[in-house]
């Protein structure tokens, strides 16, 4: 459970939840009610499920409003590394629609494909330094054989991170839950300092809980530090668009080792 403003939330579980409810018909009367053939197939198999047992349906994330930076080229800020689609940012604004992942596809990842082909074309062979490689293999012992006082599956950090992205950072936010979703995160960093490694899936496990840990606080950040409403990110204490103050974008880079705060001015198109 956690606690805030003196009340108790639930950490598991979807609270907030619709009933989608067709116990009253018939396996027969359920598929028939579809007329699309997708739905159909999407339907047909939960038929007598469906008619039941009632569905709780939430809403849940499908896209995040942000990612890699990239120009015209779909070249980011590593040479020799292309992104397109759903991990580069700044294509569709502020919000971004249901339904758009396959036009990204056709139109950025034409466009990456073609400039990372010509980019090997006239490149030599990269070389791996010792030093990163170094790195790599003492993140991978000490997942597998490091003494420690307590064991955290990854899979537990994995859903931790989950519930608290999905309870305090939704389209709708506040200060204060973004405040308490930060020092909960810290929480759960400090218990992934114990994660384990018994076998291949695991380490691939603890990479990702890493990196969604380290993306939950960027997401958590930036959120805090944008004080308006816009597209999909609305805070109930700054309820309005501000285009006078916040007509930019938050941009966080690694430096140094530390992740450090900018804005820059977002590029409007020409018509």
């Amino acid at each position: 459970m956690w606690r805030l403003n003196g009340k108790f939330l639930r950490k598991r579980g979807i609270k907030n939840s619709v009933i989608f409810d067709l116990t009253s018909l018939s396996p027969e009367e359920i598929e028939g009610a579809f007329d699309s053939e997708f739905y159909k197939h999407l339907i047909g198999p939960f038929k007598q499920t469906l008619s039941t047992k009632k569905l709780h349906i939430a809403s849940s994330a499908h896209y995040t409003m942000g990612g890699v930076r990239i120009n015209e080229k779909c070249e980011t800020k590593v040479e020799g590394l292309y992104a397109a689609g759903e991990v580069a940012s700044g294509i569709h604004g502020a919000n971004r629609l249901g339904g758009n992942a396959l036009t990204e596809i056709i139109v950025f990842g034409a466009i990456a494909g073609r400039q990372a082909a010509q980019y090997a074309k006239h490149s030599k062979f990269g070389v791996i330094e010792r030093e990163h490689a170094s790195k790599g293999e003492r993140m991978f012992q000490e997942l597998r054989n490091k003494v420690k006082p307590k064991k955290t599956n990854p899979s537990v950090i994995k859903e931790d991170v989950k519930s608290i992205i999905s309870k305090f950072c939704r389209p709708v936010r506040s200060k204060e839950g973004l405040k308490f979703a930060l020092e909960e995160l810290e929480q759960i960093e400090r218990n992934a300092s114990f994660m384990f490694a018994d076998n291949p899936k695991q380490i691939g496990e603890a990479i990702e809980a890493d990196s969604m840990l380290l993306l939950a606080k960027l997401v958590a950040n930036s959120a805090l530090e944008r004080k308006e409403s816009r597209g999909s990110h609305y805070r109930i204490d700054y309820p309005q668009t501000d285009d006078e103050n916040w007509l930019k974008n938050i941009v966080i880079a690694n430096e140094n080792g530390r992740a450090r705060v900018r804005y820059e001015p977002i590029c409007k198109g020409t018509s």
